[in-house]
């Protein structure tokens, strides 16, 4: 269900946090006597204005509107549209449904309108329970494509009510998100709500059980027929789960270095340590470097040190951009001399490093305190851990 959502929602949520509105109450008509009752005012913007006609004129108009890309002077002008958009989704689901309408209509032009309801929960932290009441009411509707598109919603809205669950009932949610995965057969879309189940579990403040989420997905695609595509996110799965649990955790971290020589992990024991994932052709990386360079300039003879760990593949390139910019600290190559073709698991693996650059902060006794440790927070979190050699 969530493939589209999920891309969606990645590029909007930090959009929508920052906006209040009014939530577009998603009553539907169906064929077993309800009807619309939507208290949302109609759009005053005729960019944005469902047009009322046939589910085919209003199917084709919400893809044009999928497919705009305006151009703004303003960030403000952005936030208005991602919303704008999402209330027009709401508002073509329930023209949709008041009408008659083939199933492959209905079931698109219903699965955005959901789409829209969810993602304007997750950005602008509206009542939830409306989503979830909304999507019962769709589940009893007489029209099977219906109550098809509405259960294939179900966990991921009930997973925005988590925060007020007691724990029997969030055990159940994760039984169920695992459950849809193994009757849909390891479909993208199952595979994608737990993810987004894990996320909710994280906004509520329960890392174990987000975790432990990951690990049970991980292991149910190993021990399944699943093809070798789907399996191959086991991999990722594992690696996500090990980074939840890493705040307080201690960090494993092993390989080569740039010299050939293995990496001694244990001698950094009693300092400071910013372990920061990077690559040559990264361009945020570099940007970065000056103020951990500065760092290190201010704090290395108190105790602070840098482990850096590439994720180049190219060696040369590798070895070029560290000569150039005298890099004063440790590089473990973690692509370029190893890969996973030979067995070896990666750092990067390890952890589920998938964008950079990414650093995390680990204290003197080896536990990892932060995994955003970058600009203003790696000169907060070290002047907080070494302020008693100041």
């Amino acid at each position: 269900m969530l493939r589209h959502l999920r891309s969606s929602y990645s590029m909007t949520s930090m959009t929508f946090v920052v906006l209040f509105f009014a939530f577009g109450t998603c009553g539907c008509g169906n064929r077993s006597g309800t009807t619309t009752n939507s208290t949302e005012a109609e759009e005053s913007d005729p960019n944005y204005r469902v047009p009322n006609g046939s589910p085919a004129k209003i199917l084709a108009f919400v893809k044009e509107l999928e497919e705009r890309r305006p151009k703004f002077s303003h960030p403000k002008e952005q936030f208005e549209h991602m919303v704008k958009t999402q209330k027009a989704m709401i508002r073509a689901g329930d023209k949709v449904l008041d009408q008659s309408s083939d199933d492959k209509t209905l079931k698109e032009v219903l699965s955005k309108k959901l789409t829209g309801s969810i993602l304007l929960v997750t950005g602008a932290g509206e009542s939830p329970e409306k989503v979830l009441a909304e999507i019962e009411r769709l589940r009893d509707d007489k029209r099977p494509v219906v109550t098809e598109v509405a259960n294939e919603y179900l966990v991921v809205a009930r997973s925005l009510n988590l925060k007020a669950m007691p724990t029997a009932e969030r055990t159940q949610l994760a039984d169920d998100a695992i459950s849809r995965v193994q009757t849909s057969r390891f479909s993208i879309p199952t595979i994608s709500d737990v993810q987004f189940v894990a996320d909710q579990f994280l906004k509520a403040g329960d890392t174990d059980s987000a975790a432990l989420l990951y690990e049970r997905l991980a292991d149910t695609i190993v021990n399944s027929d699943a093809d070798r595509k789907i399996k191959a996110y086991a991999t990722q799965f594992r690696g996500q789960s090990n980074r939840i649990r890493l705040p307080g955790s201690t960090l494993e971290l092993d390989g080569k270095l740039l010299n050939g020589d293995d990496f001694d992990w244990d001698s950094y024991r009693g300092k400071v340590v910013l372990v920061d994932f990077w690559a040559s052709w990264c361009g945020p990386c570099l940007a970065e470097m000056p103020n951990v360079h500065a760092a290190y300039n201010k704090y290395h003879k108190k105790g602070f040190d840098v482990v850096a760990v590439s994720l180049d593949h190219d060696r040369q390139a590798l070895e070029r951009c560290v000569r150039e910019r005298s890099f004063p600290w440790a590089q473990i190559a973690d692509k370029a001399p190893r890969t996973n073709k030979d067995g070896q698991q990666t750092i990067a693996n390890r952890y589920n490093i998938s964008s950079i650059p990414t650093a995390f902060l680990v204290d003197q006794e080896g536990k990892v305190v932060s995994t955003f440790a970058r600009g203003e927070e790696l000169q907060r979190l070290l002047n907080q851990l070494l302020e008693k050699t100041e």
